[in-house]
């Protein structure tokens, strides 16, 4: 309801969580001597853009909230949020068990998003939809409501899953639900990816994969034609 109230179309939920996360992790920086450099690197960029926005930037103060929520602070932010990322994770104290359980958070979090992607798909909820402003084009996101960066975070997810198949033949149900709710998400770029992923399957990593490769190439590459 609260969504629905506030216009939930405009929102940009995923901002809330970047600036959350990004907060969090200016929070645990603890620079040790060898990261001096990049802390550096940040703070000089930082001062250099303030510089050119505050001093040369003449459009700047005509609408300083563009700036912030979609101009040139926020890609600036977008930036410097792997250089953040980086002074984080190197000052935190057993860093590789601290990635393994941040995998798992997300991992998680991109499965209980998949029942909401579901639930939008079966009842048509708007909440979920991946284009709220185009009631014509197919899609559901769950509560990310940024198909684009999602869509990139399930095909990461994937990859993770079919890598384990491979190499352990676990996960094999989990595996094609993922690809199933991907399909939700009604993205070009996720059904690109499937297609390449399947063709590397089939011609590469299958059993049968020379005859494979005669039955698909062929067809594929007058298709391509």
């Amino acid at each position: 309801g609260y969504f629905y109230f506030i216009n939930y179309q405009s929102i940009r939920i995923v901002g809330y969580y970047k600036i959350l996360i990004l907060f969090l992790l200016i929070l645990s920086i603890k620079v040790s001597s060898q990261h001096k450099n990049l802390l550096y690197t940040c703070i000089v960029i930082a001062i250099l853009y303030s510089i050119n926005q505050l001093l040369l930037n003449p459009i700047f103060y005509e609408n300083v909230s563009i700036h912030i929520l979609s101009g040139s602070l926020y890609y600036s932010l977008r930036f410097l949020t792997i250089f953040i990322f980086i002074l984080a994770f190197s000052s935190w104290s057993n860093s590789q068990m601290k990635a393994v359980k941040m995998i798992n958070v997300i991992e998680k979090t991109l499965i209980i998003n998949s029942v909401f992607i579901i639930i939008g798909f079966l009842f048509q909820v708007k909440l979920f939809k991946s284009y709220h402003y185009n009631s014509l084009r197919f899609g559901y996101d769950g509560w990310f409501n940024k198909v684009n960066e999602v869509s990139y975070f399930y095909i990461i997810f994937i990859m993770t899953l079919y890598y384990r198949y491979i190499t352990t033949k676990k996960q094999l149900v989990l595996l094609a639900y993922i690809i199933g709710v991907s399909m939700l998400l009604g993205t070009k770029t996720v059904l690109l990816f499937l297609g390449f992923l399947g063709l590397y399957h089939l011609i590469i990593m299958a059993k049968h994969a020379k005859i494979y490769r005669i039955v698909v190439l062929v067809p594929l590459f007058f298709g391509i034609y």
